[in-house]
């Protein structure tokens, strides 16, 4: 038997969709690519950056709530901050190795203060 609700994978997809298109319009906007659409870039980015986080709380705490699985939060905790430790390590490392390639450069500051300013 299946579990899931079909809407809330539908809404859960949308959300991943808003991101990759959010962050790739940031990207373009930072690198000075397309020019002549940098108002729409601009309008999208904004549109997209006004609802896209909100909609990915509310979606996670619904699913969260359904599951009942309180008892497990700990050690999910402790499994999201052990990801985000490598994924923003890696990601550090990326940009450190390609240096002047990158939007944005990174050093080793950037590696010990991503605690509180993530990568």
């Amino acid at each position: 038997m299946n579990n899931r609700i079909e809407w809330i994978d539908a809404l859960k997809g949308f959300a991943i969709l808003t991101v990759v298109i959010g962050h790739c319009a940031d990207g373009i906007l930072s690198a000075g690519m397309y020019s002549q659409y940098k108002f729409e870039l601009q309008a999208l980015y904004d549109a997209i950056y006004s609802f896209h986080m909100p909609l990915f709380f509310i979606v996670s705490g619904f699913v969260f709530w359904l599951s009942k699985s309180y008892d497990r939060y700990r050690t999910k905790v402790f499994d999201f901050v052990i990801v985000y430790v490598i994924w923003d390590f890696l990601t550090w490392l990326v940009k450190f190795l390609l240096g002047s390639k990158v939007n944005r450069q990174v050093g080793f500051e950037d590696l010990i203060g991503m605690f509180y300013h993530p990568i």
